[in-house]
């Protein structure tokens, strides 16, 4: 959600300290022209993201109180 704002100040920043995860996967995939291992990163990516609101979800129900 703040890709365009870190890219647009930061450009990555000092050494690469202010790059993130989405931002790394678009210049493998499009700035560098290595579109398979982008993809994998994002695929890769997406599959950490998917399991993390999994269980997100799973302990908040759980967690939840019925009225």
């Amino acid at each position: 959600m703040v890709y365009d704002v870190n890219l647009a100040l930061t450009q990555g920043g000092p050494f690469g300290s202010t790059v993130l995860s989405s931002m790394h996967v678009y210049n493998k995939a499009f700035v560098h022209f290595d579109y398979g291992l982008g993809q994998a990163e994002a695929f890769t990516l997406f599959l950490i993201v998917a399991a993390s609101t999994m269980l997100q979800v799973y302990f908040s129900k759980r967690l939840e109180v019925e009225a």
